[in-house]
């Protein structure tokens, strides 16, 4: 009798197991990210002075500047474009690409090139996620930068909360709220005209009641213990 009550115990959280897994259900991506946070402006203007160009202009002498063109069209996939000028002189003409208006040029006829396109990592409802960054790349004006560490934020239409620093392999937790997302930046005050990241995102969606899994873990540890308790049992010698 008492190995019929075991073997059946031991069906039953057989059967329950089962009918957990059907609960959750898991998604997983390894992915390569671009993305933008700012808006490139364009202008072909006269040089007021001569100066140093600024680390926020990349400044090209007239029909000089295809590698900008081609990452403008192509800002997903495009290479890094060319730095350009250094050094500009007082009175000469020049395709100016920008994101702070600069007191070396006449910027006032401006038209925009590239649309900030920042990041945006979705939570859907009922479920949980977890990301692993594996590399966090800085592209400035005239290099590209691997940063150790990155900020990530949540954020709604109309507000953002506290960024949190975690390091490149941590697994940060994304949690769902209705109306946010999280945003990814980098730690430090460089100018990135775009960042690229490879990151593992991992979604596990709650397909059924959560109160049913609750539940379903309640009766699973009482088929436990009623286990222990009749293995537990000393045998009994007529």
């Amino acid at each position: 009798m008492r190995k019929t009550i075991i073997a059946l115990t031991i069906l039953s959280i057989m059967l329950l197991s089962v009918s957990m897994a059907a609960v959750d259900s898991d998604g997983d991506a390894a992915s390569q990210y671009r993305w933008t946070d700012r808006t490139l402006y364009h202008a072909t203007c006269v040089a007021k002075t001569s100066a140093s160009t600024e680390d926020t202009e990349w400044v090209y002498p007239i029909g000089m500047d295809g590698s900008m063109k081609e990452y403008i069209e192509n800002p997903k996939t495009a290479k890094q474009p060319d730095q350009g000028l250094s050094h500009v002189v007082a009175g000469q003409t020049y395709e100016v690409y920008f994101f702070d208006i600069s007191g070396t040029f006449d910027m006032t006829k401006r038209d925009m090139a590239l649309e900030s396109d920042p990041i945006k990592l979705y939570v859907e409802p009922q479920s949980v996620g977890k990301l692993t960054v594996n590399s966090f790349t800085v592209f400035t004006k005239t290099n590209a930068v691997s940063m150790p560490a990155y900020l990530l934020r949540e954020m709604s239409e109309s507000w953002g909360g506290s960024p949190s620093l975690h390091f490149i392999g941590d697994v940060a937790n994304l949690n769902y709220r209705e109306g946010t997302y999280y945003t990814i930046d980098m730690q430090g005050s460089m100018t990135a005209l775009f960042y690229e990241m490879d990151a593992d995102v991992v979604i596990k969606t709650f397909t059924g009641s959560p109160y049913l899994y609750i539940g379903i873990c309640i009766v699973i540890t009482a088929l436990v213990a009623v286990t222990i308790a009749v293995c537990g049992r000393r045998p009994k010698f007529d």
